[in-house]
């Protein structure tokens, strides 16, 4: 399906839509796995659903606001889990899917067909793909090259920093696109479009080209400032951008330019309020690695996995967030892992 052809989905909310898909924001997998839910849910269970898509991002401590369950169907895709009796449906490999014990003991007891959760699966999308085959015996027709690319591009399975630094190959440069949209008629048009047809197709897109250039070139002004004022400390690089401005950075960045680091901690100005975290372990020396990262990003209202993960803090101050990047460097430093 080419990205100008639209299935039913209703993102605006000006008419509500059958079935909310909640999706791990500005994430490749994150897209891919809403579309593999509106994929499964029309062929299998209602051919004329509509869908309204939310992005979700991880930030704050406690539950999910109840009020995002608003539609007649809700499902959470590549996000945490929630035990409200409004959430139908749930698809998750994060280390940090739950928010407590009570929540995972929740999901325990549910043992529905529509909750499941692998922490060893390398993306949420081709998780869906084959456990949705496993469970409701559906093939999902033209999916399994999406589930291939979530699967490579989650778990960093990239040749080298230069690859994805350099971003030469149209799926790679999708992948870009995706984490800096925000929700809005692009960002539907692609899941849309993903849920249809093999994800090469959607790569080359004009309007996907169009956005990328964009993006690549602020990304080439924020490479001229991170290599002005990234520090190190032991194995570890530190990006503080709080200051800056607004910049676009490649996550994979710092690799690229200390390839000896181990880890990686960002900090950024929110949007339009408030500051983010991002920790990262360097995927071409993962013997290196000597925390859970999803642990240490749990510990400030964040999540993620093993190896990366993110801290979304609305209310925070750029000084709360620099303590709490100085504390997560201070983890990562000491000589045991955490």
């Amino acid at each position: 399906m080419a990205i100008g052809v639209e299935r039913r989905c209703c993102g605006t909310d000006v008419i509500m839509a059958d079935v909310r898909v909640l999706y791990h924001a500005q994430c490749f997998d994150g897209f891919a796995s809403a579309a593999v839910f509106s994929r499964f849910y029309s062929d299998c269970i209602s051919a004329t659903a509509s869908y309204a898509y939310r992005g979700l991002r991880h930030g704050g401590t406690g539950p999910l606001d109840e009020h995002i369950f608003d539609h007649p169907v809700n499902a959470i895709v590549d996000f945490r889990y929630s035990p409200s009796a409004k959430l139908h449906w749930w698809f998750d490999h994060h280390c940090s899917a739950f928010e407590s014990l009570n929540d995972r003991d929740t999901y325990m007891k549910r043992a529905t067909k529509s909750h499941h959760w692998d922490p060893e699966e390398p993306s949420c999308a081709g998780f869906m793909v084959r456990r949705l085959r496993s469970i409701f015996d559906v093939e999902l027709q033209g999916l399994d090259s999406l589930a291939v690319w979530a699967d490579k591009l989650d778990s960093a399975k990239f040749q080298d920093a230069a690859q994805v630094v350099e971003l030469n190959e149209p799926v790679h440069q999708l992948m870009t696109v995706c984490e800096h949209l925000q929700d809005g008629h692009l960002a539907e048009r692609v899941i849309d479009a993903m849920a249809g047809g093999l994800v090469e197709d959607i790569a080359v897109d004009a309007d996907i080209k169009s956005r990328f250039l964009l993006v690549f070139e602020d990304m080439l002004r924020g490479q001229a400032v991170v290599e002005s004022l990234y520090r190190t400390k032991r194995d570890v690089v530190i990006v503080d951008l709080a200051d800056s401005g607004p910049v676009t950075v490649n996550k994979f960045l710092a690799y690229y330019l200390e390839p000896d680091c181990t880890y990686v901690v960002s900090l950024v100005r929110g949007r339009h309020r408030g500051v983010q975290l991002s920790v990262g372990s360097n995927p071409w020396r993962s013997f290196a690695r000597r925390h859970d990262i999803a642990s240490i990003c749990q510990m400030f209202g964040g999540g993620g996995h093993a190896v990366v993960g993110g801290i979304c803090l609305p209310n925070a101050t750029v000084e709360q967030g620099r303590v709490i990047l100085n504390r997560i460097v201070d983890l990562l430093t000491a000589s045991e892992a955490k």
